[in-house]
């Protein structure tokens, strides 16, 4: 302990260690699965239509909360994949928390991840973040699309729907290779969903009422 005195300057050397769910590294599309590895929160600076839009989440990220923020995504890119290296898909993040500004027409978000739960996120520009399609593959429990997040048509491969007070699902199906026996659709007032699903195998549900359902 220091015997600190009123008026009197001191000097001391602090040591601050490293820490899990730290600051954000800046990386690159090109160098993001790398540093990964080391900081599981990384930001991505702008994407263009020439990267390797595919990001494989490297072994390194397993049990841990990954966020992955993308700045700026050129309007010209037609696919964002986000998957796991694992193949196995074992040694893979609990939870992926992913944020992305409004896409071009033609940009489509395929995440891969069926035993993680994910979160997408609105950019923090004051704006709606809309996403023409996104097909998405997650544990059960679940996908959870924030407030500010609009996406035009949701294809859900594995998992359930979380639809928080903001966000906006237009269009919702299941593809034909889900096997699950339902999907969820969750959603808490405030939130926008269509009005009816033709497919028997979605239920929607008020997040209110969803307690006294079976567990996911």
């Amino acid at each position: 302990a220091l015997n600190v005195q009123r008026n009197k300057k001191y000097t001391n050397t602090i040591t601050l260690d490293s820490v899990t769910g730290g600051i954000p590294e800046e990386t690159t599309i090109e160098n993001v699965e790398e540093d990964l590895k080391t900081n599981p929160n990384v930001t991505i600076d702008n994407v263009s239509s020439s990267d390797n839009t595919e990001i494989s989440l490297p072994t390194e990220t397993a049990g841990k909360e990954v966020n992955i923020n993308f700045e700026s995504i050129d309007a010209n890119v037609d696919e964002i994949v986000i998957n796991s290296a694992d193949a196995s898909d074992a040694q893979v993040p609990t939870v992926l928390n992913i944020t992305v500004p409004t896409l071009g027409d033609q940009t489509k978000i395929e995440v891969d991840m069926p035993n993680t739960t994910v979160t997408i996120t609105a950019a923090d520009t004051g704006e709606t973040t809309v996403i023409n399609e996104l097909t998405a593959s997650t544990a059960d429990n679940t996908l959870i699309v924030e407030s500010g997040v609009t996406i035009e048509k949701l294809y859900v491969e594995k998992g359930n729907v979380r639809v928080k007070k903001g966000a906006k699902i237009i269009a919702i199906e299941r593809t034909q290779t889900n096997t699950d026996a339902l999907t969820y659709v969750i959603y808490e007032e405030g939130a926008t969903i269509p009005e009816s699903v033709a497919d028997n195998k979605i239920f929607l549900v008020k997040a209110e009422d969803y307690a006294g359902l079976p567990s996911i």
